[in-house]
């Protein structure tokens, strides 16, 4: 591509280039935005099966239609594989194709299977899926294709469910009305948990060590998805429902009624580890004599009032209450509740104070030395992708101007110009990062026709010695020498 690169930049007038490529990600992006891209779409079912009717037609051969759709659905869009395999099958069969013939050649399997297996997963029949399944191993297939047609073909049932999404059902007339008909059995939950696990088998499939097992669990597990009290969702367990660890308090009315600002008092100097207490034990411990003299809203916690001596019946005990200055984190607020005056100077303060700005720091100067290693430096760490314009930029050397923080890139051609020109803000980013001067600009310019570039190629400069010294051709051509 880089040598093809130059080219497609100054193709000749009389030359248009047709690129056909399957893997157009590969081609690289300055070759790309050189073309006009046309891209071709793989051929429908449809048109395959009308192509293939019409061929049977002039070659004198009866094909069902149910035998022409499996087989272009078999070629997978490809019209050359479609009559390969049409061909093939006109062999085998004499000229008469039909479905199970088609079936039979192409190693397909049938659709009655799977519409077998449908009705015994709404009907909960284990036993039967389990063996139409060995059936089928029986009959050579593998349990991969059983399990990626089974997906195909609960996906065509929810396709064929709703008559908008019809269309898409890519299947002949008649086993088009088989789908309609057991779509409407199947509720549309069952059709989305069968689908999602059958794709779970298909990915697991290979690296599971008994596959059968592994097929015939699915199996079971979509047949359980209609038995009724049975959550299966997605083939997993019901979700576990977490419950909480303790239970809030039903809230105790205090047997005297207090004042506002006793009210207020009890409700700062409540002590935390009351709480703390409370919240682990699940309960919270109050003494009987203690309520009545304790402030409303204040907790005791369950050591001290489980610490209390028995005392008489005409005897109340005293409770030592603890009080406490709960810690509260208002930091942002920049109060406090030791001091609040002394803060608020704090604030005051902290708002006069104004940090200094850094100056920035001065340019450095530099020269067409530096400017040059550090633009060889540039190219050096492009990627791989872009591997023609790291070699463009090696061989071209970039110039100062008189003012000596401006630069120019001078290329040969107006595609090169605007590739440069859409790098410019990377590229002058980067230099002015690492040359540490802000003011660095760069430019780009396209040569004049009667401006000489120095050239930098190798076979350029081999011209350059050749005009020189004709001895380097005498040379060249004695020894049979070539430039690489």
């Amino acid at each position: 591509f880089n040598a093809f690169l130059k080219t497609l930049e100054e193709p000749p007038r009389h030359a248009i280039f047709i690129l056909a490529t399957t893997e157009k990600h590969k081609i690289l992006p300055t070759i790309l935005s050189r073309c006009q891209i046309y891209d071709f779409n793989r051929i429908s079912v449809e048109d395959t099966v009308n192509h293939l009717s019409y061929v049977a037609s002039k070659e004198g051969i009866t094909a069902e239609p149910e035998a022409l759709n499996v087989i272009a659905m078999k070629a997978d869009g490809g019209m050359r594989d479609a009559l390969s395999i049409f061909d093939q099958v006109v062999s085998f069969t004499g000229g008469n194709i039909t479905y199970k013939s088609v079936i039979d050649n192409l190693n397909v399997l049938d659709y009655e299977y799977y519409f077998r297996l449908t009705d015994c997963f709404l009907e909960n029949k284990v036993s039967d899926a389990l063996l139409l399944f060995n059936d089928i191993l029986n009959k050579g297939f593998d349990g991969s294709h059983f399990i990626t047609g089974l997906s195909s073909h609960f996906r065509d049932l929810l396709v064929g469910k709703d008559p908008v999404t019809l269309p898409l059902l890519e299947v002949g007339a008649s086993i088009r009305q088989r789908y309609q008909e057991q779509a409407q059995k199947c509720p549309l939950p069952f059709l989305y948990r069968a689908m999602k696990l059958c794709n779970e088998c298909d990915l697991n499939y290979r690296i599971s060590k008994n596959k059968r097992l592994l097929v015939e669990l699915t199996l079971i597990q979509v047949a359980q998805l209609t038995t009724e009290g049975d959550d299966v969702s997605g083939g997993r367990g019901p979700a576990k429902t977490i419950k909480p660890i303790f239970t809030q308090p039903a809230a105790v009315q205090p047997p005297q009624v207090a004042s506002a600002p006793q009210v207020q008092q009890a409700s700062l100097h409540t002590s935390p580890s009351s709480v703390t207490t409370q919240a682990a034990n699940g309960t919270t411990a109050r003494h009987p004599q203690a309520s009545a003299t304790a402030q409303p809203g204040a907790l005791a916690s369950s050591g001290s009032a489980s610490s209390a001596p028995s005392q008489g019946a005409g005897v109340a005990p005293t409770v030592k209450e603890e009080r406490k200055i709960p810690v509260m984190k208002m930091s942002s607020l920049g109060v406090s509740i030791k001091n609040p005056q002394r803060d608020q100077t704090t604030q005051n303060t902290a708002a006069t104070h104004v940090p200094k700005v850094q100056q920035p720091e001065e340019d450095f100067i530099f020269n067409d030395r530096d400017l040059n290693y550090y633009w060889q430096e540039y190219a050096g760490q492009l990627p791989k992708e872009q591997d023609a314009l790291t070699k463009r930029m090696q061989m071209l050397r970039p110039v100062l101007l008189n003012n000596s923080t401006t630069f120019e890139v001078v290329v040969d051609n107006e595609f090169a110009a605007k590739d440069f020109t859409a790098l410019i803000p990377e590229l002058q980013s980067y230099l002015r990062g690492r040359l540490k001067n802000s003011k660095v600009v760069m430019t780009v310019r396209v040569s004049e026709a009667t401006e000489t570039i120095r050239p930098v190629g190798r076979v350029e400069k081999f011209q350059m010695m050749a005009q020189k010294n004709q001895a380097l051709m005498q040379l060249k051509d004695v020894f049979g020498l070539e430039l690489y």
